[in-house]
């Protein structure tokens, strides 16, 4: 027993003690997990200007090559066919009535384009038939081919077999096409079929040649249009360009391309390139691969997302996302350190390539890491960060300072630079191997902990009452228990919150009539460490309130629950209609339940016996500035208190709905 109780002490006061006593191979840990990122740029790094690379020439113009990218026929399709013409495997299994199945089929090239818009174009520009294809109309596609993965699997095919077959590997289609829903059904004319994205401030889209519609007794089918073939040709900034070209384009300046194959197939983008944010540049020993994780979107090679936001399917469907802090997409990719460019869009689509050239660069291997409970935010500057090197390397820090802590050499304190309030802040570690030095840095949001706001409220009350009150409210929140950083009970745990109302005229209940006065305080504890208007938590409340009503004065402690979180993306879209509400915004819940009195002869009436003290608040912000924000929200308030004078004890039984507008200033 005195065991356990030693263990569940040394936990709760313990938890910034370090092991120590590792070798340097073993520097991450379940503990040390977090890595740091390697800035390498402008160190052994070297960014080249970012040009348009293009090939139409080498393939007789049967294909248009840019960089690694293809784009030709081959991945550019549209077909309507029988179930039993789609894979040859899979007709020996389904029944004939099965095999007779309809199904549209429409294939892209998804390294330019993920989702966009399919439109079947005539001859003449009209639209025949449009279609919006993103990531839930791909997945209902998946879903629908379940049962024929199932009828292959159980002819004996092996998953990696499965995934294989290109059936599988069309982007979308239809099933069960019938002639109401066949897209195709009413087409009496030649048609191209063009994918393309409108986005930010421009465009890109891929057109096919011409089909039409071969129609039989019984069945029809899709054809190209026979015609001769035409010469290729590339316009560039709207004026003939060669076939085979690199071109340098200046960054944000806006870049039109356009690429006609003999085929009639074409591609065309307009969009400004970019700057590529490198955020983490290492090489891997004894392999001839680079790590690199980019910033922005999707580069156009195979990249593995590694920030997105973790939850469930369902919540996703009904878009309950996150609207505020880091919401940068971050891609990891491996290169060959043979390779010297990276193809990416730029603002609004297109291809571009990054050039780049290095000399040296940092291994894994020296990679620093950090407590996995280190915090992503902070409130002040010089916030202590604990994490684990190499025992070989000697580090530094001006921002602000670092200090190696075990007798091994491997783990330190990081007193984290973080000046700027209301911003992403990055400081950087020097770690010197031999006579090589490399940056390696983290970042930390530093937010505000401190909030005042004025507010005006209407009541009414339980007999019909309307009252106007003001309001004045204060919050603070605590980074630590001065410089005690224990991770259950002192990081970022807890906060102090005060408010004062003051009734603008008489408040009548029953016979009484006299002005209403309420001040309360609250402290706070967030069962997650965070940042009060940017990371979702749950907390606990201890609540103290004193109440001023005609004879009625006292004081009262209770206890709740509050909640807090960004507003979720469904309900941020539809509130952003309003110009004055395209904001971040911040929504809160609190429920308190006062319990008890301190206040001779005056006593609560619980909830059973009588109606309960309580209040539920439910308050939202919409942050116009780092520091200015607007508020509203609305609550219910429940009073029911007796006081007793001699033998006779007297009853003050109401409640309030109110609603509540303000501004506020955080700092």
């Amino acid at each position: 027993m005195r065991n356990w109780f030693f263990i569940i002490i040394l936990s709760l006061f313990g938890a910034s003690i370090r092991v120590s006593g590792a070798s340097s191979r073993e520097v991450q840990s379940k503990d040390f997990s977090v890595p740091l990122s390697f800035d390498a740029v402008g160190e052994g790094f070297q960014l080249l200007p970012i040009d348009v690379i293009y090939d139409l020439e080498s393939s007789d113009g049967h294909s248009l090559q840019m960089g690694p990218l293809t784009i030709d026929p081959k991945n550019l399709m549209l077909n309507v066919l029988p179930a039993s013409r789609l894979d040859s495997r899979l007709s020996k299994v389904l029944p004939a009535s099965a095999r007779r199945e309809m199904v549209f089929l429409f294939r892209w090239p998804d390294h330019v384009l993920e989702e966009g818009n399919l439109e079947l174009i005539s001859r003449t520009g009209k639209v025949l038939w449009s279609l919006r294809i993103g990531e839930d109309e791909k997945r209902s596609w998946r879903e629908s081919l379940k049962d024929w993965r199932a009828a292959l699997k159980k002819a004996g095919l092996s998953p990696e077999e499965i995934s294989k077959a290109p059936l599988f590997q069309i982007q979308y289609g239809q099933r069960h096409l019938t002639n109401a829903k066949n897209p195709l059904a009413q087409v009496n004319e030649p048609f191209r079929a063009c994918f393309s994205e409108n986005k930010d401030e421009g465009v890109t889209r891929v057109c096919s040649a011409f089909y039409e519609v071969i129609r039989q007794k019984r069945s029809w089918r899709l054809a190209l249009v026979p015609v001769s073939a035409a010469p290729p040709r590339v316009i560039f900034m709207n004026q003939e360009a060669k076939l085979r070209d690199e071109l340098e384009v200046p960054l944000g300046e806006p870049v039109q391309f356009y690429a006609e194959l003999r085929s009639g197939m074409s591609f065309e983008f307009s969009a400004r390139p970019q700057a590529v944010h490198f955020i983490d540049i290492s090489k891997e020993p004894a392999q001839d691969d680079i790590s690199m994780i980019i910033e922005g979107p999707h580069p156009l090679t195979d990249a593995e997302q590694t920030r997105a936001e973790k939850m469930s399917r369902f919540f996703e469907m009904i878009g309950w996302q996150q609207t505020i802090g880091d919401l940068r997409q971050f891609w990891k990719l491996k290169v060959s350190s043979k390779s010297s460019s990276l193809m990416v869009p730029g603002k609004g689509g297109g291809i571009f390539r990054q050039r780049f050239e290095f000399h040296y660069l940092p291994s894994t291997e020296l990679r620093p890491y950090v407590d996995r409970r280190t915090v992503e935010g902070t409130y002040v500057d010089g916030v202590k960060v604990f994490g684990r090197k190499p025992a070989e390397l000697d580090i530094a820090s001006q921002e602000n300072s670092v200090a190696v802590t075990s007798k091994d050499k491997m783990e330190f304190t990081w007193r984290f630079g973080a000046k700027k309030r209301g911003e992403m802040n990055r400081s950087y570690l020097t770690l010197t191997d031999g006579e090589k030095t490399y940056k390696s840095y983290y970042e930390l949001y530093k937010g505000y902990p401190r909030e005042i706001s004025a507010r005006l409220s209407g009541t009414m009350s339980s007999e019909n009452n309307i009252l106007m009150m003001t309001e004045l409210a204060f919050n603070y929140w605590f980074e630590d228990f001065f410089g005690w950083t224990n991770y259950y009970i002192a990081r970022q745990r807890w906060g102090l919150s005060a408010k004062t109302f003051q009734s603008s005229g008489a408040l009548k209940i029953g016979g009484r009539q006299d002005d209403l006065n309420v001040d309360t305080a609250e402290l706070k504890y967030r069962l997650n460490p965070g940042l009060w208007a940017r990371d979702e938590t749950w907390g606990l409340l201890l609540g103290y309130q004193r109440l001023s009503y005609d004879i009625f004065e006292g004081q009262f402690f209770g206890g709740g629950i509050f909640w807090a979180r960004s507003m979720p993306k469904i309900f941020d879209k539809w509130i952003s209609y309003f110009p004055f509400m395209k904001y971040p915004k911040w929504v809160d819940l609190e429920f308190i339940y006062y319990a008890s009195s301190v206040t001779d002869k005056l006593s609560v009436n619980q909830a059973g016996a009588g109606n309960g003290t309580w209040a539920l608040n439910f308050h939202g912000q919409v942050m116009w500035t780092n520091s200015f924000f607007g508020e509203a929200g609305f609550g219910v308030k429940q009073y029911d208190i007796s006081k007793r004078v001699g033998s006779i004890s007297t009853r003050l039984a109401f409640s309030t709905f109110y609603g509540t507008v303000g501004i506020g200033y955080r700092f």
